[in-house]
């Protein structure tokens, strides 16, 4: 947090919320929907194995991440190039967990 708050510009700073006064409803709704869009891609893929689902899940998740990044950067003023980076990979990180309890999931017998 403090890494991306480094790389965030004066403007994204102002009207970024405190952690404190986060409405914690949409942060874990919006987590939710991105759980259920790897379940749903592993199920049509026929991801059955935690290997397989880590790989697929970083693969997912930085390309997600590489799109939307990219995008934002283009159009707003509110973070570095590095912390775009530094997201991408991150992202690719919290996918390939997730993607490894998901390639598990999907393999039970």
């Amino acid at each position: 947090m403090d890494f991306m708050s480094q790389h965030t510009t004066t403007a994204a700073q102002a009207i970024m919320r405190p952690e404190a006064e986060w409405p914690w409803w949409a942060m874990i709704t919006g987590n939710f929907g991105l759980g259920f869009l790897l379940s749903y891609v592993f199920s049509k893929s026929g991801t059955t194995s935690v290997s397989a689902g880590a790989l697929s899940g970083a693969i997912v998740m930085f390309l997600f991440s590489f799109s939307v990044d990219l995008m934002m950067y283009a159009q707003m003023n509110i973070f570095d190039l590095t912390s775009a980076v530094v997201d991408m990979l991150a992202s690719a990180a919290i996918g390939a967990i997730v993607g490894a309890v998901l390639g598990w999931w999907f393999g039970r017998k």
